[in-house]
């Protein structure tokens, strides 16, 4: 198995499964962005029908 970046005299090589890697750690980190963005969407969009029911519910009682 080939390291992904090898160092030859000084110089670097980039290998072909470092370029894998490389890619792979690329989709990883997105798809843990786009659920994170997916989370944070969900959670405002929560707070949001809780801040409308709660505004309902005030309009209600006043």
């Amino acid at each position: 198995m080939n390291l992904p970046i090898s160092v030859t005299q000084g110089q670097y090589v980039l290998t072909i499964s470092g370029v894998a890697v490389i890619l792979l750690g690329l989709l990883i980190l997105s798809t843990v962005i786009v659920i994170m963005q997916k989370r944070k969407a969900r959670t405002f969009q929560t707070q949001e029908t809780s801040l409308q029911h709660t505004s309902a519910l005030l309009h209600y009682v006043i």
